[in-house]
């Protein structure tokens, strides 16, 4: 009984990190898709402040994104480790 309440812990977890994991894979691509149309229209001088920002924000996304990712590959190698 012990063993199936982990290996079901353990499918909970995939799932969650799945789900998150397709989640900020579709909000890097909507920010980029975003950056491309604020591009291509150009609204007068704001678009280059505007493109910056987005990469700013974009990029501390990543690390934060980078940083959870390797958090989570830790602790599936290390889950027989309380």
């Amino acid at each position: 009984m012990l063993k199936n309440k982990e290996k079901e812990s353990g499918r909970i977890k995939k799932r969650v990190f799945i789900g998150l994991l397709i989640a900020s894979i579709l909000l890097i691509l909507i920010m980029i898709f975003t950056a491309v149309l604020i591009y291509y229209n150009k609204f007068g001088n704001w678009y280059r402040y505007i493109l910056l920002a987005i990469v700013i924000i974009l990029s501390v996304f990543m690390f934060i994104l980078s940083i959870g990712l390797a958090s989570v590959v830790m602790t599936l190698l290390n889950r027989g480790v309380h």
